[in-house]
């Protein structure tokens, strides 16, 4: 068979496939003279990299021409990568996912190669430390960037001790209505947020930064077990989970890897003959790499827990949920273009030492003209995946995509992530993709105006996503202008105003209703959302409480709007026909902070919400649950409601109820609740300085209850209360 029969066969039996973009003949074709340009170019530069990279990169091109070269890397590329196209196919089938169009899953695009990748990366970060490559080494030579490959350390990647094959069964702890006992501070109610301090109404479970859990026996307080994580170098518990007999642990590790580059530095006039004689200069710095993990136990046995599996991924920590025994862990890298292609590990995102697939590895910002679109300034990864329980060692689905997205809202549906658009425009990205039984499915990518405050930003219901914003408009405003002689003019001129909106986005998230222009000049403070009402605070100089009536969605409707002085930081539901505001107290004339304060919002009739009960700490200055709520404790059904306080001088903030002296400059949990008759009442002041036990990290201290027991938790050990005695502290435990 001649040449040219062979071709014929090859191009007739391809004829089926679908070859990727990356793989079309004449795509390989121009990529094959653009290494020989590449080649010709760095010749004058530096033989001993161009001898390494033709050795690596080039093609027999000239003896079997260019459509033969194609041929023959295709047919490579599908001996090869058969068995996983195959498997993805199957998949895509059972799902019901279209198979036609590789490259699309779910509306949102992904990688067609880990080439695509590499070379998003790497001319991200030429553009981005041009300055740093000359400044270490003297060139802008494109064959590296001077950055370190992102070499995860094998001593971040602990290996399981729970033997193959084994089942192990669990009790699933759920949610009863009868247990007097307090639970986490979570965004949705039946979904599980990750914790430093966790309760089951029998033990509590309290961890610390630097390695150890402890599980207290509460009624006794008795110290029954104590678990250490092996010592790695610069690693920090960061939360856990208490799951009936299962105990999660999620862990973040820092280390840095230092990069050396050796530069020729060529004498002058040196012939290029001689040119691997020249004098060197040796650069290096180091770069952090993250990586995180979640280590699982069976406490069963509360005294003797057994780790059962430990599992670790790419990236720093962001956030988790744990929902029908699986836990959902989210971090992000930043990749780099490391020491080159063939360095994987800088830019190719990793779950458990393995490479994250290229059809799993979203891009979000895709425009509909196929080419990326220009906000990769930073190529920033979102990395997200789920471990089951009946396989805590492993993923049970694990996804990429390049996206910077650090704000998150979970229902029990979906997912969505949400990030600042672009540098020059005043818009929010969010992606949404659903999760069911561990299984990521990208939906959407979506872009609206203006900025989120928090997560609280976000609600999702009966399948819709309400979101409340900030936005920046342009408006037309009169400027008087005086001059010496007393002559005025005016003049209109634009001006950048910052106003509120609401938008309620369908399954698509494409807008159909909003609700916009509210509040000029002022800023979102705070966000809850109760089914088909909207509640939100903005600020200036006073509080404005707006209610928004959203049961007809494409028509949102302002309800009402409340002025009081201060603003809340946090709102959480309060009973039915109340919601709790805690935030700040401040001067309306000169803004000034006052204190803090806790105002209680009457509800009943949305359009006309009354503040019914107001409390000011006069001079507190610090109130850690402003900073994470799941640091306060909100129990209505109990009526109870505490967080940590500070101030600055030695007055009681409230009066008489309080336990403990308030001492100038130290820090106090407050337990409070509300009587309709009687306002807010101070149940306890308690001392985060007590005689055998001092918290020195007040942002580590939690307060929690068991039944007519109330416990301060921090790092340094536990103490109870007697919440029937005017909360009399009954014993201690230092750790």
């Amino acid at each position: 068979m001649n040449e040219e029969e062979l071709l014929k066969k090859i191009k007739d039996s391809a004829e089926d496939i679908q070859v990727p973009d990356s793989l079309k003949p004449e795509t390989v074709a121009k990529r094959l003279e653009q290494e020989r340009k590449n080649r010709e170019n760095a010749k004058t530069e530096d033989r001993r990299t161009i001898a390494k990279d033709n050795k690596i990169h080039r093609f027999p091109v000239k003896k079997i021409g260019a459509w033969a070269a194609a041929a023959m890397v295709l047919l490579t590329v599908m001996a090869v990568a058969w068995p996983a196209i195959s498997d993805s196919l199957k998949k895509n089938q059972q799902t019901g996912t279209e198979t036609g169009s590789p490259l699309e899953t779910d509306g949102i695009p992904h990688l067609e190669s880990y080439e695509q990748l590499y070379a998003l990366v790497r001319e991200s970060w030429i553009n981005r430390t041009e300055m740093t490559a000359l400044e270490y080494s003297g060139t802008t030579d494109d064959s590296e960037t001077g950055l370190a490959a992102m070499v995860v350390p094998e001593s971040a990647v602990e290996e399981t001790t729970m033997a193959a094959g084994a089942e192990i069964a669990y009790v699933q702890q759920t949610s009863d209505t009868g247990s007097d006992f307090s639970s986490t501070n979570t965004q949705e109610e039946n979904i599980d947020e990750g914790e430093i301090v966790k309760t089951d109404g029998t033990y509590i479970y309290a961890m610390d930064r630097e390695g150890t859990i402890r599980i207290v026996e509460a009624d006794s307080l008795e110290l029954i077990s104590e678990e250490a994580l092996p010592d790695l170098p610069d690693r920090e518990l960061k939360e856990m989970y208490v799951d009936g007999d299962r105990l999660q642990v999620i862990w973040q590790q820092l280390e840095y890897t230092t990069f050396t580059r050796i530069t020729p530095m060529p004498l002058e006039d040196q012939d290029e003959e001689i040119q691997d004689t020249a004098e060197v200069t040796y650069r290096s710095y180091s770069i952090p790499v993250y990586k995180t993990g979640a280590v699982t136990y069976d406490i069963s046995d509360r005294r003797n827990p057994k780790k059962i599996g430990s599992y670790s991924q790419d990236g720093r920590y962001l956030t988790s949920r744990r929902y029908e025994g699986t836990l959902y862990l989210f971090t992000g890298k930043e990749l780099g273009a490391g020491s080159g292609e063939e360095d994987h590990s800088a830019y190719i995102p990793e779950t458990h030492s393995m490479l994250i697939p290229c059809e799993k590895i979203y891009l979000p910002y895709k425009n509909t003209e196929g080419e990326i679109a220009e906000i990769y300034d930073s190529v920033q990864c979102l990395i997200a995946a789920s471990v089951q329980d009946a396989a805590p060692s492993k993923e049970t689905d694990s996804m990429a995509a390049i996206f910077e997205g650090d704000t998150f809202y979970i229902s029990e549906e979906n997912i969505y992530v949400a990030s600042p658009e672009d540098l020059t425009e005043d818009n929010t990205c969010i992606m949404k993709f659903s999760y069911k039984d561990g299984m990521f499915a990208p939906q959407v990518t979506k872009k609206i105006p203006g900025s989120l405050n928090d997560n609280f930003s976000m609600d999702e219901y009966q399948g819709m996503l309400r979101v409340v914003t900030n936005s920046w408009e342009e408006q037309t405003v009169k400027q008087t202008t005086t001059y010496e002689d007393g002559y005025m003019t005016d003049a209109l001129i634009p001006s950048l105003v910052r106003t509120s909106g609401l938008y309620v986005l369908d399954e698509n998230l494409e807008i159909i209703g909003s609700l916009t222009g509210l509040a000029p000049d002022e800023e979102v403070k705070s966000v809850r959302f109760l089914e088909e009402t909207a509640y939100f605070v903005t600020y200036e100089q006073v509080d404005p409480l707006f209610s928004v009536d959203l049961s007809d969605p494409e028509e949102p409707e302002l309800l009402g709007k409340l002025k009081v002085t201060g603003f809340s930081e946090y709102l959480h539901p309060y009973g039915e026909e109340a919601l709790l505001g805690i935030g700040w107290e401040t001067d309306p004339d000169t803004g000034e902070t006052i204190g803090l304060k806790c105002s209680m919002f009457d509800i009943s009739n949305p359009s006309q919400v009354k503040e019914k009960g107001r409390l000011v700490m006069e001079d507190v200055q610090i109130c850690t649950g402003l900073d994470n709520y799941k640091a306060i404790l909100a129990e209505p059904e109990k009526n109870i409601f505490g967080f940590v306080i500070g101030r600055d001088n030695g007055e009681v903030p409230f009066g008489a109820g309080y336990a403990g002296v308030y001492e100038e400059g130290s820090f106090y949990y407050a337990v409070l609740s509300y009587e309709e008759n009687k306002g807010f009442q101070s149940l306890a002041y308690l001392p985060l300085e007590t005689e055998n036990l001092a918290s020195e990290d007040i942002r580590q201290v939690r307060g929690m209850y068991i039944q007519d027991t109330f416990y301060m938790i921090s790092a340094e050990g536990i103490v109870s209360y007697d919440m029937q005695a005017d909360f009399l502290e009954k014993d201690t435990l230092a750790w």
